[in-house]
């Protein structure tokens, strides 16, 4: 049974081109830890893990700051921390929060003038 799933993985990267699959919001792509998950735990632990993907990676989340550290809420309000979270997520976010800040920082600067 293990191969089976094992084998529709490899045949969905064979006919889905990888810029089409590269949409996952977690660090390793979804199909990548599906794979890992059926081949050291076998198939329980994979598909646990593939419904736990299907069900959260989408879009709709929300990041925010716990402490210290930024954590992404998926639309089923599961916390997945930053390190679980592919980068250019991060990088688009902190990006943003950049702008942001500046932007405040520069319509200050004319008040005071």
């Amino acid at each position: 049974m293990k191969w089976l799933f094992i084998l529709l993985i490899k045949t969905y990267w064979y006919l889905i081109p990888e810029e089409k699959r590269n949409s996952c919001i977690f660090s390793q792509s979804c199909s990548n830890h599906v794979m890992s998950a059926l081949k050291e735990k076998g198939v329980l632990s994979g598909l646990k893990a593939l419904l736990f993907r299907y069900n959260n990676c989408r879009k709709g989340y929300r990041i925010i700051m716990e402490g210290e550290n930024l954590v992404l809420l998926t639309v089923n309000n599961q916390k997945i921390e930053e390190s679980n979270v592919r980068k250019s997520i991060i990088d688009a976010h902190n990006n943003r929060c950049h702008s942001i800040t500046k932007s405040a920082s520069d319509s200050s600067m004319k008040f005071s003038q």
